[in-house]
């Protein structure tokens, strides 16, 4: 029989004990200043192993590419990326669309603007909001013009009168 009393402490392994890994890995002895021949070399054809696998998946890559472009021009036809089954309509080459824009416009061939409006101030952005608030009361017969018009013709006159 066990006996589990608490005079006797319970048996367990140490933490340390089962630690198997080195404090401190040591680097490939083909890498130092002057290897030995043999780790060298060792180390050499392990680089040299490594350099062809990535060459070969670089090839494999490449040839799923080609095959699958090849299998998308197939089921397109003309190339187009549409679904298999798919018509698309309307469909404009990059040179048609150049010679098109270099057509339209002011002669120009582009439809940005050249220089950008300035910013406008604080003073400028709150007179603009004024305005459009007394727009937004006054009926829509009335242009701005017209309502800074009469506003100002109204204060002017009340100053007067008074």
């Amino acid at each position: 029989m066990t006996c589990f009393c608490l005079c006797q402490p319970p048996v367990s392994t140490k933490p340390r004990d089962l630690i198997d890994v080195p404090a401190i890995v040591e680097p490939h002895q083909g890498t130092s200043y002057n290897p030995p021949v043999d780790a060298h070399q060792e180390l050499l054809l392990k680089a040299a192993a490594v350099e062809q696998k990535r060459l070969k998946d670089a090839e494999k890559l490449a040839a799923v590419k080609a095959k699958m472009d090849s299998a998308l021009q197939e089921s397109n036809g003309l190339g187009n990326l549409a679904a298999a089954g798919m018509t698309v309509t309307g469909q404009v080459d990059d040179e048609d669309a150049e010679v098109e824009q270099g057509e339209e416009g002011d002669g120009q061939g582009s439809s940005l603007p050249t220089k950008l409006p300035e910013r406008k101030t604080k003073a400028q952005k709150n007179k603009a909001a004024r305005i459009l608030a007394e727009v937004r009361f006054f009926p829509l017969s009335l242009s701005p013009r017209k309502l800074i018009h009469e506003r100002f013709s109204l204060e002017t006159s009340s100053n007067t009168t008074s």
